[in-house]
Parts: structure tokens; sequence; C-alpha cells
């Protein structure tokens, strides 16, 4: 049973480093949904966000097709960021619980 603990508890610290290192990631890009508005020729960039459950748009001005490009790119890469951060927290969670299950029947079998 320790040796099942001892798994557990190790693949519990990955998780959490996993964790932290998407949210670092996450901090260090763009949030909220990027959008683009074509009027007279021109793209306009915006970007649609929520906070204190209320729904906004900001205003990031006129683009040109490489600054668009790149922040479509860094859409994509937030989104699957919070994808994998959002498994790494379910995986945490089920090690927990199992944690949880394996101590309490190691203490019963003491």
């Amino acid at each position: 049973m320790e040796a099942i603990v001892s798994a557990l508890e190790e693949e519990r610290r990955e998780a959490e480093k996993l964790i932290a290192k998407y949210g670092k990631e996450l901090a260090s890009l763009p949030a909220g949904s990027f959008f683009v508005r074509s009027i007279g020729g021109n793209s306009y960039g915006y970007v649609s966000f929520s906070e204190e459950g209320r729904v906004g748009q900001r205003y990031l001005g006129r683009m040109g097709p490489e600054e668009i490009e790149k922040r479509k790119k860094q859409a994509e890469r937030a989104k699957k960021i919070k994808s994998l951060k959002k498994m790494a927290e379910q995986q945490l969670d089920f090690i927990r619980k199992a944690l949880r299950h394996a101590y309490a029947k190691s203490k019963r079998s003491a």
C-alpha cells in the first residue's frame, strides 16, 4: 500500500507543478476572445471578456494582417492551455480523492 501512496503523492506533486506552469503561461497571454471587424476595407481588433459577471469588449485598434495572425495564434494557444489546465485540475482532484481513500484504508488496517 505504501508504494501506491508514494506513487499517488508523486503524481499529485506533478499535477500541481503542471497547473502552476499553465497558470503562468495563461497570465502571459492576452485574456479574452479576440475578433476582428472589417469596416471600409480596414481591419479593427477587439477583445471580448467577462468581468464580475458582465461581458464587455475592448477596442485594440486598427490592425494589419500580421498583427491579426499573431493575436489569433495567441488566442488559440490560450484556449489550448486552458483546456490542458482544466484536465490537470481534474486529474489532481482524482488523485486527491484516491489519496484520501488510501490514507483512510491504511489507518483502518493499522
